[in-house]
């Protein structure tokens, strides 16, 4: 939604597997460089290959995109019910 395409956009449904284990997507600055680094860094890590090396989970992520707004985490996604 940052950049206006998917990480693999323009490749046939065969290929996209392929690239998704194998590839990793163009760093999202290099796609739109106006997207700030710290959110492109948020970004690229839900992008990363492997598992472990994502969010553990959502409230580390809404932490960090929280911190990316430079907001408190609080302040910025409504908590779960």
């Amino acid at each position: 939604m940052l950049v206006g395409r998917e990480p693999f956009a323009g490749v046939r449904f065969e290929e996209l597997r392929y690239l998704q284990q194998h590839r990793d997507p163009l760093p999202l600055r290099d796609v739109v460089s106006s997207v700030p680094e710290e959110l492109a860094a948020v970004v690229m890590r839900c992008l990363a290959r492997d598992p472990a090396l994502r969010w553990a989970n959502a409230r580390e992520l809404k932490d960090a995109l929280a911190r990316s707004a430079g907001t408190s985490p609080a302040a910025c996604l409504p908590e779960a019910l």
